[in-house]
This record gives structure tokens, sequence and C-alpha cells, in this order.
């Protein structure tokens, strides 16, 4: 919807993704899964810090060396959530970083 320039529409549909999400995500709090979905839907919100929050914190359960594979992955989502708030600062070093090094993208 953001993309198709609906961003009233896109926030509404993330606004109620929210409410079941949260509860699911403090029930499981380890699950970066849940961290990288709410960082997806505060950076739609447009709830900069709290996006990036979740994000460091999927990082922080996944790091990449706790797992190759999927930490990057979850490296890539902070990248992508730094994009959606406007972050340059924070997203260019770390596409470059995760350029650098091999993982299953």
């Amino acid at each position: 919807q953001e993309n198709a320039g609906d961003i009233v529409g896109a926030r509404a549909t993330a606004q109620q993704m929210l409410r079941p999400l949260e509860p699911l995500s403090q029930k499981d709090p380890d699950n970066p899964n849940f961290a990288q979905v709410l960082s997806l839907i505060h950076a739609v919100l447009g709830q900069k810090d709290a996006a990036i929050k979740e994000a460091e914190r999927a990082i922080t359960l996944l790091p990449s060396g706790k797992d190759a594979v999927d930490g990057p992955r979850v490296e890539e989502n902070l990248a992508f959530v730094e994009v959606l708030v406007g972050d340059k600062n924070g997203a260019i070093p770390r596409l470059q970083h995760l350029l650098q090094i091999p993982y299953n993208n």
C-alpha cells in the first residue's frame, strides 16, 4: 500500500497488524521473527525509534556470529528499516557490510 502511495491505508493496515503481534511478542520475547515484523510495522507507522529498537533487538536475539545464514538476514532487516525511516547514515554502511559477507540473501 505504501509503495502504491496509499500512506494512510498502509498505516491503518500496520496498526491492525500491531494489535495481535505485540502480545505474541511479549509471550515469546526471544523470538527474533516477532522483533523483525514489529520493526517493519513501526517503520510503516513512522515510529523511527521503535522500529530501529525492534530491528536491533532481533539482531541481539540472532546475531550473525551465532547463525551465519539467518543472522545476516536479520541485519538486512535493520538496513531495510533504516531505509524506510530515512536513516541513510545507518543503512548505507550496513548494506556495504552485508555486500562483503557471504550469505543467502
